[in-house]
C-alpha cells in the first residue's frame, strides 16, 4: 500500500512542478498583461495544490496535513 501511495503522491508533485513551471515560462512568454496575468494564477494555483497533495500524501502526518490544507486555503484566497 506504501508504494501505490508513493507512486500517486510523485504523480502530484511532478504534476504540480511542470503547472508551476509553464505558469512561469507563461508570464516570460505572453505579450500582453492580461494574457500574463492568465497564465501566472491559472496553472499556477493547480499546480500549488497539486503539490500540496503529493506532499499530505508523502509525508503521512495530520500535523503535516493540516499545516499543507492551511496553505492550500490560502492560495485559494
Amino acid at each position: 500500500m506504501s508504494a501505490v501511495a508513493d507512486v500517486v503522491a510523485i504523480g502530484c508533485l511532478l504534476a504540480g512542478s511542470l503547472l508551476c513551471l509553464t505558469a512561469g515560462l507563461g508570464l516570460l512568454r505572453f505579450p500582453d498583461v492580461l494574457t500574463r496575468m492568465h497564465a501566472g494564477t491559472k496553472p499556477q494555483v493547480l499546480g500549488v495544490l497539486l503539490v500540496m497533495v503529493g506532499a499530505a500524501i508523502r509525508l503521512q502526518g495530520w500535523s503535516a496535513t493540516w499545516m499543507l490544507l492551511l496553505v492550500a486555503v490560502f492560495q485559494m484566497l
